[in-house]
């Protein structure tokens, strides 16, 4: 453990998800910077965290893993995502809530495709699937085979031309709540973080997600400002939230920040184990006494 003095990146994607990179060359990443902890947090994907336990086991790396997961949800017709932390991956309740939202990318993916064809954009499911590694499609496979094809300059550019919110080959995804998100995580043993807050637009919004039940807030993201940052650490503590933080790490090609770059102390870590332990003996005692 790297007691007070070392740092986390608590926001990582592997090529479970959407991520370019694979649970172990992430490990070994982390390994190298000197970053004492991550939290692979898929998109609605939990496959890399046995994958993640059984490397670092084996003493290969020195990191430790926070089992995580990221959960896209609604609130208000407004994209939220909610990562999950400290989870039980092996929660039947959740392995089959996101076996289902892996199977609504899929149905996107075909509509997505469509409508790329309609454009005369000559791609198929299958370029696009041999993107992926994992099971949970999504858009950034899409940007990829378009680059591949030749349709795009590069990831960015096939972001805003095709596949950005409102763009011409932008479909929208069936999303559970950002109330059932939480309660998900919650039931998975795990504790909820409203991820990268600053995509909901303004404050008042952020609270209002963070009142469904919210254990914590990301306030550490590349698109939050030092100003925002400060902001958001003033309002978890007026609502008694954890912090978290991390680079959101996708890929170190086409984009300018590495694994680690944004890393909070691993002091946070330990307040998060913290509060999960603190949070479940309350719930266990709440439930027991129940039937008592």
């Amino acid at each position: 453990m790297a007691g007070e003095n070392g740092f986390a990146d608590l926001h990582v994607h592997s090529s479970h998800s959407d991520g370019s990179h694979s649970v172990e060359a992430l490990l070994r990443m982390a390994h190298e910077r000197s970053i004492n902890a991550i939290s692979i947090t898929d998109h609605d994907s939990i496959d890399a965290i046995p994958e993640a336990v059984e490397l670092t086991s084996s003493g290969k790396y020195d990191v430790e893993v926070i089992p995580g997961v990221e959960i896209t949800s609604e609130y208000r017709g407004v994209e939220v995502h909610m990562l999950g932390y400290l989870i039980d991956h092996t929660s039947s309740e959740l392995i089959d809530a996101l076996t289902e939202m892996r199977r609504e990318r899929m149905k996107r993916l075909f509509k997505i495709v469509a409508r790329l064809n309609q454009l005369g954009i000559r791609i198929t499911v299958e370029d696009v699937l041999s993107q992926a590694h994992g099971e949970a499609i999504g858009r950034p496979h899409v940007a990829r085979a378009l680059v591949q094809l030749g349709y795009a300059e590069d990831y960015l550019d096939a972001f805003q031309r095709y596949l950005r919110d409102a763009a011409p080959a932008y479909v929208p995804r069936k999303r559970i709540s950002c109330y059932d998100a939480i309660r998900l995580i919650h039931r998975a043993k795990g504790l909820a973080v409203l991820a990268h807050p600053c995509d909901l637009g303004n404050l008042e919004l952020v609270c209002e997600v963070v009142k469904c039940g919210a254990d914590g807030i990301e306030a550490f993201h590349p698109r939050l400002s030092k100003a925002d940052s400060e902001r958001l650490v003033k309002l978890a503590a007026n609502f008694g939230l954890i912090i978290t933080g991390g680079t959101d790490f996708h890929s170190e090609s086409n984009v300018s920040v590495r694994l680690g770059d944004i890393a909070v102390p691993y002091a946070y870590v330990l307040r998060l184990r913290e509060r999960h332990s603190e949070f479940f003996s309350k719930r266990a005692f709440h439930l027991s006494s129940r039937f008592e």
